[in-house]
């Protein structure tokens, strides 16, 4: 279908007389974006979640370093952080745990925040937990929606000889943190110790790093061996603890839990794909007046260049890349469009010069503009051939 037929279907407006760039760019946005193809990396960026930077930031602050200065250097605003729906790149909370390891006094901290941190913080999974019927039943679901705190890990148990491994493993290519780590670890470990009905002590507990805290420091986190460098972190229990029944089990909560923490991913996954519509959208209305800055895009999105530069990197995507998808789209359905001349079509993807229009085509296409319009032309000349 022609632009310009699916913008009358769309309830577009045509004049063929009197066309504007403004109203190829509405029609665009109606058109063609329902079919741009999303070009995603084959890994997405990690992301944690607010609550999982909240801990960061009182981790900056118990380190001595100035929050609201470290908040501010890296796009981070106070309103962000109160929203519980807010995903922040796993790269941003590595690099506020790096500051704390490097200013810290204590290089127990993850291990005294996690002693600190307050039951219910963590919300559905806390609450999940404690309302799960056994010991392995918890762990199940520390498993499958730990991805609500952060996507950068993966928690697997495993039974080898008379021991129970639950391993925790980062995602090839993804950073690393000694103290987000010893949090992460020593909040699970607590969070089954106080949770269940039988006293939960692991036989022992590894980590992939080297020891920097003092020996003692591990022994009142873990009440057992505590070894280092290591292939993976490790919690090693005994297979009968699983068994152990939590001390608050309520199975037909738990199902309600599950159900809804199952709601908050899936949401999560729609808010992330929507922060990439929304910017083609913005940038297909933007284009008449030439190929649109983030800046630009972030006032029509009524949101700061930071907080939208955030969202796009915890998608792994590019601000200009995800212009040029949009102009070579919006070009393509232009073209198929014989009523449009070339020079237009130019201008209406943000090229003022035609020359320059038709280098970059070349480039997205490997065709120039004119080849691509010919062969279109000839295809669809030949199934109206076929069809008769």
């Amino acid at each position: 279908m022609s632009p310009s037929y699916a913008a009358r279907d769309a309830g577009v407006a045509v004049d063929r007389d009197g066309r504007s760039a403004a109203r190829y760019a509405r029609r665009a946005t109606v058109n063609s974006l329902g079919s741009l193809r999303r070009t995603a990396p084959a890994e997405r960026e990690p992301t944690v979640s607010s609550k999982a930077l909240r801990v960061a930031m009182a981790a900056a602050s118990a380190a001595g370093l100035d929050g609201p200065a470290l908040a501010s250097a890296h796009g981070i605003s106070p309103r962000s952080l109160d929203d519980a729906d807010a995903r922040f790149s796993h790269d941003l909370w590595v690099a506020i745990f790096t500051a704390i390891e490097q200013h810290a006094r204590d290089p127990s901290i993850g291990l005294r925040l996690a002693a600190e941190l307050p039951m219910g913080h963590w919300d559905t999974m806390d609450f999940m937990i404690a309302a799960s019927a056994t010991v392995g039943d918890a762990v199940a679901r520390i498993e499958r929606y730990f991805v609500l705190i952060s996507t950068a890990v993966d928690h697997r148990t495993v039974r080898v000889g008379d021991e129970v491994h639950v391993r925790r493993e980062h995602r090839p290519g993804v950073r690393r943190s000694r103290a987000a780590t010893e949090l992460a670890v020593a909040t699970i470990v607590r969070r089954l110790r106080a949770l269940s009905a039988t006293p939960v002590n692991p036989r022992w507990v590894a980590f992939a790093h080297a020891r920097t805290a003092a020996p003692s420091a591990y022994e009142r986190a873990f009440g057992c061996p505590v070894y280092f460098e290591r292939d993976a972190d490790v919690i090693a229990l005994s297979p009968e603890l699983l068994d152990a029944p939590m001390a608050a089990a309520q199975p037909a909560l738990c199902a309600v839990l599950e159900r809804h923490a199952s709601l908050l991913i899936e949401r999560a996954s729609r808010a992330d794909e929507g922060v990439v519509q929304q910017v083609r959208a913005a940038v297909a209305t933007e284009l008449h007046h030439g190929a649109p800055t983030l800046a630009t895009v972030a006032r029509r999105l009524a949101t700061s260049v930071r907080t939208l530069q955030r969202r796009l990197d915890a998608q792994g995507q590019r601000f200009l890349s995800i212009v040029e998808e949009t102009r070579f789209e919006l070009a393509r359905g232009y073209l198929a469009d014989p009523q449009i001349s070339l020079g237009e079509v130019g201008y209406l993807v943000g090229f003022a010069d035609p020359s320059a229009f038709s280098k970059a085509f070349r480039r997205w296409s490997g065709e120039s503009p004119t080849s691509f319009r010919a062969r279109e032309r000839a295809a669809i000349g030949g199934r109206s051939a076929r069809g008769r």
